[in-house]
């Protein structure tokens, strides 16, 4: 359904690839094969030989597509339904399924984990089974880091942490960081912006009124203020590091950067929410 849905993409995959064709291409995390048969053809030597000699951006799926190409039956999409695209997508692409009642098996593919945020689509039916199996603390030690995923991923929910607070800094003088800043005057957020990064060479500047300062200079300073965390890829690095200058967890407010795709990945419930407010904060 990813490629079906990127037509360009598919193509240059195809071309770049040797994908023949999609008539019977399948994503392997869910997969039922004939041990039996893939030894007697001896599929593990080519397989490793494909490896090897050709271009595999997708690993183990671009192999077992090239080599098992023909020799593949496919199931019910409901077997392997990325929860990513809805039934409707599926429907339309795929057809009706055939089956109804248990058994269907639900992936979760790419970015979008129920582990991570309970707003996305059919995280529900993973968070039920996950009730079942866990610890009660495991549980709600998982439940946790998704709750504060998922209020953080929404702005309306970091603008209310800061709204009526005196100081407001900012972990990272990037784009992000300075996005983040952009919002919070949007949401009506009055109070005064810092800046602090530990890039020494953007020490000093400012924008906007707002004064770029060392991790260090800043955490001895504002250490009562609200703090946001723009980081994107060393998130948990720089929690850390304010934790050993003495800023707590509980008062760090974590920014995640999505995209209206994103938003598409939520449960209707979530989705309406998520879209209305990028309108607004990018209107």
């Amino acid at each position: 359904m990813g490629l079906i849905l990127q037509p360009n993409l598919a193509f240059r995959y195809m071309n770049n690839c040797n994908i023949k064709d999609f008539s019977d291409y399948i994503n392997t995390g869910v997969l039922l094969m004939n041990l039996d048969l893939m030894r007697k053809d001896q599929l593990i030597e080519k397989f490793l030989f494909d490896m090897v000699h050709e271009d595999n951006p997708w690993l183990d799926q671009d192999v077992i597509n090239r080599i098992c190409h023909g020799r593949i039956h496919l199931l019910d999409w409901t077997f392997n339904h990325i929860v990513g695209f809805t039934d409707e997508e599926y429907r339309w692409q795929c057809g009706e399924s055939g089956r109804t009642g248990q058994g269907e098996i639900y992936h979760w593919a790419g970015l979008n984990k129920p582990w991570y945020n309970y707003a996305f689509r059919q995280a529900e039916i993973w968070w039920e089974r996950a009730k079942e199996a866990l610890e009660p603390w495991v549980y709600q030690e998982l439940y946790d880091v998704a709750d504060r995923c998922m209020r953080q991923a929404f702005f309306s929910r970091i603008a209310e942490q800061c709204r009526g607070r005196d100081e407001i800094v900012i972990a990272g003088f990037s784009d992000h960081g300075i996005r983040v800043m952009r919002y919070l005057r949007q949401c009506g957020v009055t109070g005064k912006i810092i800046f602090c990064d530990n890039d020494k060479l953007k020490e000093k500047m400012h924008l906007m009124g707002c004064l770029v300062l060392s991790v260090e200079k800043a955490a001895d300073t504002y250490r009562d203020a609200v703090w946001i965390n723009a980081i994107q890829n060393e998130r948990d690095k720089i929690n850390k590091q304010l934790g050993n200058l003495g800023i707590p967890l509980s008062q760090i407010v974590e920014y995640h950067a999505v995209n209206s795709e994103y938003y598409l990945g939520l449960s209707r419930k979530y989705m309406r929410k998520g879209m209305e407010e990028r309108v607004y904060l990018q209107g």
